[in-house]
């Protein structure tokens, strides 16, 4: 009679043992993999974004898009604007507040880019800030802020464009469902007055317009510790971020984190005008 002889126990939890430690170790590579994986994609997407920018502005006389809508003689500064601009609003009913929202970035690259879908970054959860009328479009999803300190500034006029950031993701590992964002941003509360970046004063006095920034929703540790910036003379790059207990302002955009990677501060100027640091059009490397 033939015997068939079958696993011990002691062997079947070998066994088990050695799957679960291959698993252990190749778990995390895979998730780094995939991760990788994305961060790809989501430099594909600021590459091409940047080079919509860069047609948008060859047909604007060099000057960069709206940071932020005009509606009824004010400046609708640091909001969310709906993506696509009809998304809340009938056009034949609210004209003028669809018309305002086209010309804000997100909605006046369209045209340029033909796909809203490279607004997002596949890494990061969504959350949902303006929903559609009934039978209105879909919302569009986006993962990336303007730099709308930069909002209707001539290109030529900055000075090193290769440093100073034109697209980032700005609100962390996050996609807002409906809206966009500038962000850093100015606050132009008089409409008396242009909105545009001036600068600081030498002497200490008070700017105009102020600068103004929003907190991230979520971790700027997007990608490997880490998030992607797209600057305004077209080029892409991946930052670390947070890297030391006392960031380098030239480089990183907050000057402290949390243990998630959440910033809790941004670098700014303090001579009374209080725009962020690395994101203004005269900003120097060398400072």
């Amino acid at each position: 009679m033939n015997r068939r002889r079958g696993f011990t126990l002691i062997e079947l939890l070998v066994v088990i043992a050695i799957i679960a430690i291959l698993a252990a170790i190749l778990f995390p590579v895979f998730a780094q993999t995939r991760e990788k994986a994305r961060q790809t994609t989501c430099t594909s997407n600021l590459k091409q974004l940047t080079t919509a920018y860069l047609v948008y502005i060859n047909d604007y006389d060099e000057t960069l898009p709206l940071g932020f809508a005009f509606v009824s003689g004010g400046w609708f500064s640091g909001i969310y604007v709906d993506v696509p601009a009809d998304l809340r609003f009938d056009a034949s009913t609210q004209p003028e507040l669809v018309s305002a929202f086209k010309s804000v970035w997100s909605n006046a690259l369209e045209p340029y880019m033909k796909n809203t879908q490279i607004l997002r970054c596949p890494s990061g959860g969504l959350q949902q800030i303006y929903f559609p009328r009934q039978n209105g479009p879909q919302p569009a999803e986006t993962s990336y802020t303007y730099n709308a300190v930069l909002h209707t500034y001539p290109k030529a006029q900055i000075t090193h464009p290769a440093h100073v950031p034109v697209f980032w993701e700005g609100q962390g590992k996050v996609a807002l469902g409906g809206a966009s964002i500038g962000n850093p941003s100015l606050n132009c509360n008089n409409p008396n007055l242009p909105c545009r970046y001036n600068g600081c004063p030498r002497d200490g006095s008070n700017a105009y317009p102020q600068g103004t920034a929003f907190r991230p929703r979520a971790t700027m540790w997007i990608h490997s510790n880490g998030a992607i910036f797209a600057f305004v003379d077209g080029h892409v790059k991946w930052r670390r971020l947070g890297a030391n207990a006392v960031t380098d302002y030239r480089t990183d955009p907050f000057d402290s984190y949390d243990s998630r990677g959440v910033p809790t501060r941004f670098w700014a100027n303090r001579e009374g005008c209080q725009h962020a640091w690395l994101f203004r059009p005269d900003f120097d490397p060398a400072e």
